[in-house]
């Protein structure tokens, strides 16, 4: 339903398009320091690229992508900004949806059957009932337990709004010595590493020794011969084994292709890694109930609280510029003129046709499974409360193992319903990769579902186990792309989009700067602690902050640690 709506108010320090993270967060920080903002967003949902959907909602935004409509009839006679120059703004998303398969309720009639906007009239009760329980990240992420929106989030306090459940495992597909591939659990601690049994005596001593050097990495000899240099080549001059190069490189320090961080790049991440290990349980990642999408909301909390406006179901359909190469005002969709100093857009918003084909974009290519057969057993047992622990686990899949044509890991992610974004006996599970510029989309999802079908083949799961599955795309929209000429105004600023990284760092780096550069202000503390209405100091107490009860899980008897799954992958299929 259109909102025509006029703002009371029409003058804004700075009007935020779009509810990501980015923007969230910034809007939020302005609104705290006492800035007047005012937050769009034409979607009906707050997250943005981050949003988090029920299946029906995900499902419309992927057959029937989102649109900016006109909420009203401009009014010619209005001057406010007649000596301005007008600039359009054209509005695409960033998602392509290639295929989608459902399960239950098979529409009945051929009419229907084309109509791929919604899940299936004739649904069963029961099995509607199951497909609202769950909810879907656009955008699969983690947080590191020790990163700098875990951080952010404890020292202003937004935290309380939010709760989080530990990942339980990180696990990486490795061969063993005679070629067979499985999934191993990656050591964590000094304890792990002794303790697992995949890797062998000489490969555990040389694990451990690279782990000391990490806290003072950038003193050594060896680091400073390899700093600028790809980071693969520094792992093979510390003697380590090719699995343990494995461990390293695509599941400690996250890198998705070999050459693509320097050796300096990749030991920040190493340390980054290891330093969230322990703070709050056994691994370093946490995910936030119910969602991505939650984070954003508490942010957008914090703005709501400190007076600034928000409006869903609204864009903006051009911009007023000045001779000075600043941007003064926008209409928004119910054409009213909105006068802003500063405007912050994501990056759905260009100034000119788009001069740059999808196709030749970096993409991110994800598959998000539901099903009541998980591709990871959970290990189901009980602490001293008696509590259940489920299954949050993160796996990767190096590069050329499903063939040399497979550029970039391919990561695993999946939960069930102690993430509160699934029923009981559900899972959730997010299959991703990147595809790189100019790559073929094609080969990249070939890789893709051969690698479902070899890490999660049809034979291990009940026949009417799978319940909805859909393989989407999202194109990465770069600020030196000839699309995004909003860039070259001195007041305007564009938010990133969401990548394939899982962590989530460089957006809270994003949202300091571009703060910074809105006020003028360097002595404005970012974010300062929100008050407490219970009038308790809870900057201590992070795990209660945070809604994550810091308790050690029980540790599983030693030699169940090389199991991590009871359901048996294949081993990759063959190269076409």
């Amino acid at each position: 339903m259109p909102n025509t709506l006029h703002l009371p108010n029409s003058e804004y320090d700075t009007i935020v398009v779009g509810t990501g993270l980015v923007e969230s967060i910034l809007a939020g920080a302005l609104a705290r320091v006492g800035k007047t903002v005012l937050h769009l967003d034409v979607n009906d949902n707050y997250g943005g690229q981050y949003s988090t959907l029920n299946l029906d909602e995900f499902h419309r935004f992927l057959t029937n992508p989102p649109q900016q409509n006109l909420e009203a009839t401009e009014d010619e006679t209005d001057t406010t900004f007649a000596e301005l120059k007008r600039v359009q703004v054209a509005y695409k998303n960033a998602y392509k949806n290639i295929s989608i398969n459902y399960l239950h309720a098979e529409p009945n009639s051929p009419e229907q059957s084309n109509r791929r906007d919604q899940l299936p009239a004739d649904m069963n009760s029961d099995a509607a009932s199951l497909y609202r329980k769950f909810v879907i990240d656009l955008n699969s992420n983690l947080i590191y337990a020790g990163g700098d929106l875990v951080q952010l989030l404890i020292d202003s306090g937004v935290g309380r709004y939010l709760e989080f459940k530990l990942v339980d495992a990180i696990l990486v597909y490795v061969p063993n010595k005679e070629g067979q591939y499985s999934f191993q659990r990656v050591p964590l601690s000094k304890g792990d590493i002794f303790k697992n049994n995949f890797v062998s005596l000489v490969e555990k001593r040389y694990l451990s020794k690279f782990i000391a050097t990490c806290a003072d990495f950038e003193n050594t000899q060896l680091f400073k011969e390899y700093e600028n240099r790809p980071f693969v080549e520094f792992l093979k001059a510390q003697d380590l084994s090719p699995v343990l190069q494995t461990f390293v490189l695509y599941a400690i320090a996250m890198v998705d292709c070999e050459d693509a961080v320097t050796t300096r790049e990749g030991m920040q991440r190493v340390r980054r890694f290891i330093g969230s290990v322990g703070r709050y349980g056994t691994t370093p990642f946490l995910y936030p109930m119910f969602g991505m999408s939650e984070i954003n909301q508490a942010f957008c909390r914090v703005g709501a609280v400190y007076n600034a406006t928000y409006v869903l179901r609204r864009g903006i359909t051009s911009i007023y510029t000045s001779d000075e190469n600043k941007v003064s005002g926008v209409k928004c969709t119910a054409f009213q003129p909105l006068k802003c100093s500063h405007l912050v857009t994501n990056r759905d918003y260009t100034t000119d046709q788009d001069e740059e084909k999808d196709e030749d974009r970096e993409s991110v290519l994800r598959c998000v499974l539901l099903s009541g057969t998980p591709v990871f057993e959970p290990k189901t047992y009980k602490e001293a409360s008696n509590r259940y622990m489920g299954a949050a686990i993160v796996a990767y899949i190096p590069p050329k193992t499903f063939g040399e044509e497979q550029t970039t890991v391919i990561s695993i992610t999946q939960v069930d319903f102690t993430s509160s974004c699934t029923p009981k006996e559900k899972y959730m599970i997010t299959f991703q990769t990147r595809r790189l510029a100019n790559d073929d989309d094609t080969i990249a999802e070939q890789m893709l579902n051969r690698c479902i079908e070899s890490i999660y083949p049809r034979e291990n799961r009940d026949q009417n186990s799978e319940l909805y599955r859909a393989i989407y795309r999202q194109y990465i929209r770069h600020s030196g792309e000839p699309t995004q000429k909003l860039n070259a105004f001195d007041n305007v600023y564009l938010c990133q989009d969401a990548d394939a990284s899982l962590d989530m760092e460089k957006i809270i780096k994003q949202a300091k700067d571009l703060f910074y550069k809105i006020t003028g202000d360097e002595t404005l503390e970012f974010l300062p602690k929100l008050p407490n209405p219970e009038g308790e100091d809870e900057r201590d107490d992070a795990s209660k902050l945070l809604g994550i009860e810091n308790e050690t899980p029980v540790e599983q008897p030693a030699q169940a640690e090389t199991t991590v799954t009871d359901v048996q992958a294949t081993e990759p299929a063959p190269q076409e």
